[in-house]
């Protein structure tokens, strides 16, 4: 079961999608978790997700995800609302509030990340970023512990839309595979989340992907995220 795949396109995959027979093969091919989407979207418009860029994300988006999910944040914003904070706020954040040196010091990584990020999609001439909506199917309720899986686009700032694909968890395909048993995990958390994937207890969980442009683009994002629900047929008022 793939967890993380990332997929960048040019805006003529969605320029061309009238071409029913070319695009027929993007429709029966978006179980994006256990197959890669390089299988789904025409390879001539799609490039994969490069060593550096994965290699940068590990490194500052770590420093940056929770910029302001501090303790002060939960002792404040959390007791004026009488809003139960989850249990891992405190775990993930800080723990202690940022000084202004430290905040600064965030955001010069924040910005400098979506420099990075830009300079990338300008020199590939990429459009949109395919991916999934979470390390999972959809989560059970009260079991989302991995949120900030997609919170790099929050940091870069790149509007984002989600749309379900009609396909649904089947528990005697979307299993794990041997190499789970000797997988070794990045994180603590990774292991909570994906320890929690039982394929019995997630019977008919919907899969979604996601649609994330460039920053200041959000009409062509959701016109192209039209586009893919055109090709898609999926009905979200008759779903299930």
């Amino acid at each position: 079961m793939t967890v993380s795949y990332t997929q960048f396109l040019t805006k003529e995959t969605f320029e061309s999608y009238e071409n029913s027979e070319k695009y027929a093969k993007f429709v029966p091919k978006l179980k994006a978790y256990r197959q890669k989407l390089e299988d789904a979207i025409l390879p001539e418009y799609s490039i994969e997700l490069p060593d550096t860029i994965e290699s940068l994300k590990n490194k500052q988006f770590n420093s940056v995800k929770y910029l302001y999910e501090h303790k002060l944040l939960s002792e404040t914003e959390f007791n004026i609302t009488d809003t139960p904070a989850s249990e891992l706020v405190p775990k993930l954040a800080k723990g202690r509030p940022f000084s202004i040196t430290e905040n600064r010091q965030l955001n010069i990584i924040r910005d400098t990340l979506k420099q990075e990020y830009t300079d990338f999609l300008n020199e590939n001439k990429i459009d949109f970023i395919l991916s999934p909506t979470y390390n999972n199917v959809a989560p059970r309720p009260e079991e989302i512990y991995n949120w900030s899986y997609t919170s790099l686009f929050n940091i870069l700032d790149l509007p984002t839309l989600v749309f379900q694909t009609g396909l649904f968890q089947d528990p005697k395909v979307d299993k794990w595979d041997d190499s789970h048993s000797t997988y070794e995990f990045r994180s603590d958390l990774e292991k909570l989340e994906l320890d929690n994937y039982i394929p019995e207890n997630f019977i008919g969980a919907p899969i979604g992907l996601q649609l994330s442009g460039r920053r200041y683009f959000d009409e062509e994002v959701v016109a192209a995220g039209k586009s893919i629900i055109e090709l898609l047929k999926v009905d979200l008022h008759n779903i299930y």
